[in-house]
């Protein structure tokens, strides 16, 4: 299935519009402060070949839609700046014939680019691992990520995020190694001020 590219070139239009008008938020996060989140995702996942090494999209790469929900955030600022971010998804996944759950487990470290009201950047680093239960087993694959992304107020203690991210799922005897390039977007709650 392909994207529909007009589509997501409107939304993304319309999130970077939101960010350049957003009114300046009444207050930024804190440390103390929790930041609670829930994002959907798009993503383009690029195999690697046998050899290790990063080809062009073949058959087997895949366009991963997670909507409307792909992970659960809960973020912990540390200090104004720094943000501690761990997060679970849950996937149902389907291919070749095979049917697995699988349970992503990540932690980030989130680092706010500026302290002005209004939409505020950060950029993010950080891994995980992602469990798939076969039901007559379970496998893993570890994963390590960075992104850079905005969050937009929308109202008091409230925001919009947009990020995106590249991440490197590591290969191992049970999966084969391979790049993912994606967009997350999503709305935070926050415990106290915002964004």
């Amino acid at each position: 299935m392909r994207p529909n590219r007009t589509r997501l070139s409107a939304a993304i239009l319309a999130l970077a519009a939101t960010a350049a008008l957003a009114p300046p938020a009444l207050a930024v996060g804190e440390k103390g402060s929790t930041e609670l989140g829930l994002d959907g995702a798009m993503t383009l996942r690029i195999f690697d070949k046998v050899a290790g090494y990063l080809v062009s999209a073949r058959p087997d790469d895949a366009f991963l839609v997670d909507l409307p929900v792909q992970s659960f955030r809960v973020g912990i600022f540390a200090t104004d700046a720094v943000e501690i971010e761990p997060a679970i998804g849950m996937t149902l996944v389907s291919q070749s014939g095979e049917t697995a759950d699988a349970v992503d487990l990540g932690l980030s470290v989130l680092c706010r680019l500026s302290s002005g009201g209004g939409a505020t950047p950060f950029f993010s680093a950080g891994g995980g691992i992602q469990v798939f239960d076969y039901g007559s087993g379970s496998k893993s694959q570890g994963r390590l990520s960075g992104g850079i992304g905005v969050k937009v107020p929308v109202a008091d203690r409230s925001a919009f995020r947009l990020q995106g991210v590249v991440t490197r799922n590591l290969d191992n005897s049970d999966f084969l190694g391979s790049w993912d390039l994606g967009i997350r977007f999503g709305y935070s709650f926050f415990t106290r001020g915002g964004p």
